[in-house]
Order: C-alpha cells, then sequence, then structure tokens
C-alpha cells in the first residue's frame, strides 16, 4: 500500500456489468478507492453530495437524467469533484455536451465495440489508462495520506 490518500472514485453506469467491470478493475489498484456506485444520473448527484468522491467515471446515456446533465448538476454542487465521462458511442455531440457541463475529459474515440474493450484491456484507444486519467485529474491524489 502507498502512503499516499487513494484517489476516490464513483462509477455511474446503467448497466450493472459494466459497473461490476470498473469496479474489479479499480480494485487492482492501490492508489484508487473505489466509494460509491450509481445506476442512473439522479442518484449520481445524491450520492456525489454524500460521498465526496474525487472522482467519478459518468456514463452518458442512461435513462432519466443523462451523463452530460447529471455532471453538470454533480460540477454545479461540488465543484471540486471531476468527471470523466464514458461512453461506447462515437458521437461527437455526446462528448461536447459532457465537457460542456464541466467533465474534464475522456476516453477518446469511445469504447471500441468487441475486440480489445477496455475492460479486456484497462486501457483505451489512444493509449491512456482510466487509472493515468484519474490520476491526472485527481485534486489530492500526490499528496500524503492525511493531508487532505
Amino acid at each position: 500500500m502507498t502512503d499516499q490518500n487513494p484517489i476516490r472514485v464513483m462509477l455511474v453506469d446503467d448497466h450493472t456489468v459494466v459497473r461490476s467491470g470498473l469496479s474489479a478493475f479499480l480494485w487492482a489498484y492501490d492508489d484508487l478507492e473505489l466509494v460509491g456506485e450509481a445506476s442512473s444520473g439522479e442518484r449520481a448527484v445524491q450520492l456525489c453530495e454524500q460521498y465526496q468522491p474525487d472522482v467519478v467515471l459518468m456514463d452518458l446515456i442512461m435513462p432519466g437524467i443523462d451523463g452530460a446533465t447529471a455532471t453538470g448538476l454533480i460540477r454545479e454542487k461540488c465543484p471540486q469533484i471531476q468527471v470523466i465521462a464514458l461512453t461506447s458511442f462515437k458521437e461527437q455531440e455526446l462528448v461536447e455536451g459532457a465537457l460542456k457541463a464541466g467533465a474534464i475529459g475522456y476516453p477518446a474515440p469511445g469504447l471500441p465495440h468487441g475486440g480489445d474493450s477496455y475492460q479486456e484491456t484497462g486501457t483505451y484507444p489512444g493509449g491512456e489508462s482510466l487509472h493515468q486519467q484519474c490520476r491526472a485529474v485527481a485534486p489530492y491524489g500526490d499528496l500524503p495520506r492525511g493531508a487532505r
């Protein structure tokens, strides 16, 4: 275990299997701590206020409040929380909406359909892993434990 504070991560996706796969991935890293999961944008906003994660991994397409709208609400209520948008779709409009709402990044150009998917490799197209993205955006990732 490292002497640094773990990066507190929350997962938001309406598909249980996706949350399960991402959760298993997060457990592989000592410096990432899963603090919550939500299956809807509405629940994500509530849990962010309650758990105050450093980073939210946000699916963009969900029933009810979509990921872009939830991102905007989270950033409005908790501006210190960083959001990374997740989508398997390559629609520029979706990504632009999330970025305008306050998401600070997204895996480009989106998850591949089949083959070497994110859950299988831990790396998005372009080579940057989700772990690297979380470390890059977490405000406290490099502080010693207890320094928050």
